[in-house]
């Protein structure tokens, strides 16, 4: 039986993208408290304006980023830089 509301499953498509991993100094200060903050800012792409439009996303969304590794959510952060942004942390490496 299929799933139906809020079960039911959407495919996305897949877009293969480059993502630069940086060095944010407090999730590399911060990493070992897990708190609330240290996952908002650990767990997010960055991306600009051009980025989101081609990607039909917008500030606030969740995506799945996916490697040979495996895959994490992470939610959409608006910035002036253009490319796709993920800090360096034990949740995204």
């Amino acid at each position: 039986m299929g799933k139906k509301g809020f079960m039911m499953y959407i495919p996305t498509p897949e877009v293969k993208v480059d993502v630069v991993v940086y060095d944010d100094v407090f999730c590399l200060s911060s990493y070992h408290t897990l708190s609330e903050e240290y996952e908002s800012r650990a767990s997010v792409v960055k991306m600009g304006e051009r980025e989101m439009k081609s990607l039909s996303v917008k500030e606030g969304d969740n995506v799945v980023v996916r490697n040979e590794r495996g895959e994490i959510v992470v939610k959409v952060v608006d910035s002036s830089e253009d490319g796709y942004l993920i800090p360096r942390s034990p949740l995204t490496n």
